[in-house]
């Protein structure tokens, strides 16, 4: 089989495809436009740019906090779902189960 065919036609559609999407993105505006663009009077930004200005940076410290808090709130789902299904507690689940009698397995170590 060979990797291109010049008389199949599929893989001119989805560079044009390809090339339509990228026109798209291209003609849509950025959010980044507006900051970018903002007017500033002696060096210093006016009442409006201000406002955008902080508007942006609440929203880049949430968009930071979110991230920054994926890892505890993965860490407590697994705490939650771990006390619901073995028991709350420090104690080890495997180690409950070698010490059955009916394990097999000699735990007077």
């Amino acid at each position: 089989m060979k990797l291109y065919d010049p008389g199949h036609t599929r893989p001119f559609r989805l560079t044009i495809a390809g090339c339509q999407v990228a026109s798209s993105l291209a003609q849509t505006p950025s959010r980044f436009d507006e900051p970018a663009h903002l007017e500033f009077a002696n060096n210093r930004p006016t009442k409006g740019s201000a406002q955008t200005l902080r508007d942006e940076l609440l929203f880049q410290r949430a968009t930071q906090t979110y991230l920054w808090e994926l890892p505890l709130v993965n860490t407590l789902g697994m705490k939650v779902g771990s006390e619901k299904t073995f028991g709350a507690g420090y104690h080890v689940h495997l180690e409950e189960t070698l010490r059955r009698k009916n394990s097999g397995y000699n735990t007077k170590l």
